[in-house]
């Protein structure tokens, strides 16, 4: 059994940054020196406690976060393993929503990469404490001082190291702690570290950087302040102390560095984590509301004398085990055979199993405590995002924020037998990935995947066909366009038809014209004198929307569209609505025929991320894709530009592969629809034949 720790002896860590830094093996390392595995886990030889899911050994990358847990001078520390590929954002949002602190992992030669800046930006929102880990000092080009200086100009952010290399690239065999001033060197059986006299030649190195140190972080205190500006030095523990109120204050972000490859820096980097991130007390109360009444908020404190709330911020489905719902203690405490109430669909769950995490290995607890993180199973009604809470003290907490899909493909099976088990195994994935959407598109009568990238749904695409034995093909979506009117129309029809007994007719005029883009459809009656009667009207109006729904030129549903029905004539007898309806219908393509049609093509709202140096190949890219540049906007804190376009949806179907190849991975992008606009010319006539053909 795991010790029981209070709420001030828990650490809740997000490791994050760009893909390939290195956060997985840091992960490993922490857990091997802390003694919680006594295998040090290996990406290439499958054996990692974090990356534990066929897909992610497979691929070799992170794909889900994945939680693990240590203990370590009298603190438990949770992990949260997240991935680095832009595609899988939704996993470090979620990670970050739960954490207090985070470890920042960069490369020694790489720097702050566009995935780190964006996952920084993250973290800035939910105010989270950090720590920056220049991992990797073993490479060859390893500059510590140089990736340093070039963070801080990146991040515009008070970042000071407090730990200093010995050595880089081959070469590089240590660190040197400035709070302690002390050289440490792993042993050579991996089993800890050597504390040691800093070398002569590191000296004043050393000094410089701790005499920068103590006047930054004397801010916090007046009699650090004085006690510097008098000449006097700080003590190991007043800095310490220092550097633990800034770095929870955001004054500072410390910087440290190491090599996870080599295990250099890791031990240091544990009692770091322990001594200079915060506790969940630090988050202070979470607002949540009534679930009947969301105006109506409510706070909940990080005790565990408070009624139980916790946020579900993870589920996960094994094939054999169940499901399995990962969450955040807010506040109270829960125990087994527990019944709460999920605020989110206000039915409740009994639980039977409580666990703390190792990747896929769990160890059963019987409670979990205010700011702890934990397992329950099959919670079959739980999904990720909803809110657990005491039945007695109803609340409900913020949903996550979940970024909008960026690539789309279609998915059919190549059995259409199997479309119905296809449906269930998308919406299956789904209810563990919030950024995975799947819907039906009627207008295309399209099975839509959408998510926030190839990779995603590379992988998604992989699971049904590996995981669930079902053959499907993919394709690019087909694009919804629309049709129009460019002037106005006039046409009548008339609808008769003898067959024995009552007969059918119906005889309506119209007139069509053009309405602005957005306002959709209008339908006036100006029937006078009783030319038809007031019963009938209502099966003219379904004729003309019923001819809406499939457009003159290319089968495309019509809109912005303004019909009046100004005549007409009727049999008492053998008029009815169905007459009216099939007269108006043929009198509506015959009108829109007669008013230039024409077509309308969906434009997206774009707006990229990107550095500097790249942006004149952004804005030469989004032009040739018919894009409208709208304006460029700087980032006052980093050297890094959003370019604001719009831009045809055709245009941008494989835009999510395509910036990264042209960009190597340093922009990224979000999308959502804005309006539409006419298209014609050589692109529309295309457009209307291949849809003839279909």
């Amino acid at each position: 059994m795991i010790k029981e720790y209070t709420t001030d002896h828990i650490r809740n860590i997000a490791f994050i940054g760009h893909g390939g830094t290195g956060k997985t093996t840091i992960v490993e390392n922490l857990l091997y020196f802390s003694g919680a595995t006594k295998q040090l886990g290996c990406i290439e030889t499958k054996n990692t406690v974090s990356d534990f899911e066929e897909e992610e050994q497979i691929h070799k990358i992170s794909i889900h976060n994945s939680l693990t847990f240590t203990e370590y001078q009298n603190t438990k520390l949770n992990f949260i393993d997240t991935p680095g590929i832009p595609d899988f954002v939704g996993e470090v949002r979620a990670s970050l929503r739960v954490s207090e602190g985070a470890l920042v992992v960069v490369d020694s030669v790489d720097g702050i990469q566009m995935g780190t800046q964006k996952i920084w930006n993250y973290a800035n929102e939910y105010k989270i404490p950090r720590i920056i880990f220049v991992n990797k000092m073993d490479k060859d080009q390893a500059n510590f001082e140089n990736v340093v200086g070039r963070i801080q100009k990146q991040l515009d952010a008070p970042i000071i190291p407090i730990e200093i290399p010995i050595g880089k690239g081959e070469s590089f065999k240590g660190v040197i702690d400035l709070v302690v001033m002390k050289a440490l060197y792993p042993k050579a059986d991996k089993s800890g570290v050597e504390t040691k006299p800093i070398p002569k030649e590191y000296q004043k190195e050393a000094e410089k950087y701790r005499q920068a140190l103590a006047e930054t972080v004397a801010d916090v205190d007046e009699k650090l302040v004085d006690k510097v500006l008098e000449g006097h030095s700080l003590t190991d523990d007043e800095i310490a102390s220092a550097v633990m109120e800034c770095t929870q204050q955001f004054k500072i972000i410390p910087i440290v560095c190491g090599s996870s490859s080599k295990g250099i820096g890791i031990v240091t980097l544990l009692k770091m984590m322990v001594q200079f991130l915060p506790s969940p007390l630090f988050a202070g109360e979470t607002i949540g509301y009534d679930p009947n009444n969301e105006d109506e908020l409510i706070a909940r404190h990080p005790a565990v004398d408070e009624p139980f709330t916790a946020f579900v911020y993870k589920t996960r489905v094994d094939q054999y085990a169940g499901k399995f719902s990962y969450f955040r203690v807010r506040s109270g405490r829960i125990h087994q055979d527990m019944e709460v109430l999920n605020a989110s669909n206000s039915k409740k769950e009994r639980l039977s199993h409580l666990y703390s995490v190792m990747g896929r290995k769990q160890v059963e607890v019987s409670q979990i405590i205010a700011g702890d993180i934990g397992v329950a199973a099959k919670l079959d009604g739980v999904s990720t995002g909803n809110t657990l809470c005491d039945p007695k003290s109803p609340v409900k907490l913020p949903p996550l924020k979940i970024p909008k899909p960026i690539f789309s493909l279609s998915v059919r099976p190549k059995n259409k037998e199997e479309e119905e088990k296809l449906v269930l195994v998308l919406n299956k994935i789904a209810s563990e990935d919030p950024t995975l959407i799947v819907e039906y598109n009627k207008e295309t009568k399209e099975t839509i995947m959408s998510g926030m990238g190839e990779t995603q749904l590379s992988i998604v695409t992989e699971q049904i066909q590996n995981k669930y034995n079902l053959e499907i093909e993919t394709a690019l979506p087909i694009v919804a366009y629309r049709e129009t009117i460019s002037k106005s129309g006039k046409a009548s029809h008339k609808h008769k038809k003898q067959s024995g007994g009552h007969g059918q007719f119906g005889e309506v005029y119209l007139d069509v014209e053009s309405l602005d883009h957005g306002e959709g459809f209008q339908f006036v009656d100006k029937i006078v004198g009783g030319a038809i009667p007031k019963n009938f009207i209502p099966g003219v109006k379904k004729g003309v929307l019923e001819a809406m729904e499939e457009g003159v030129l290319a089968r495309y549903p019509m809109t912005d569209i303004k019909v009046t029905l100004y005549d007409g004539s009727f049999h008492p007898v053998d008029s009815s609505e169905l007459s009216f309806k099939l007269a108006a219908l043929h009198a509506m393509k015959k009108a829109v025929s007669n008013a230039s049609p024409m077509l309308l093509e969906p434009i997206m709202s774009v707006k990229v991320h990107t550095d500097k140096d790249i942006l004149g190949d952004v804005l030469g890219d989004l032009q040739s894709r018919r894009g409208k540049i709208l304006g460029v906007e700087a980032d006052s804190q980093t050297t890094h530009q959003t370019v604001n376009a719009h831009t045809p949806l055709s245009e941008m179907l494989e835009y999510a592969r395509d910036i990264r190849s042209l960009t190597g991975d340093r922009a990224n992008f979000e999308m959502d629809f804005s309006h539409y606009e006419s298209l014609q010319g050589k692109l529309a006539d295309k457009i209307i034949e291949k849809r003839k053909e279909t």
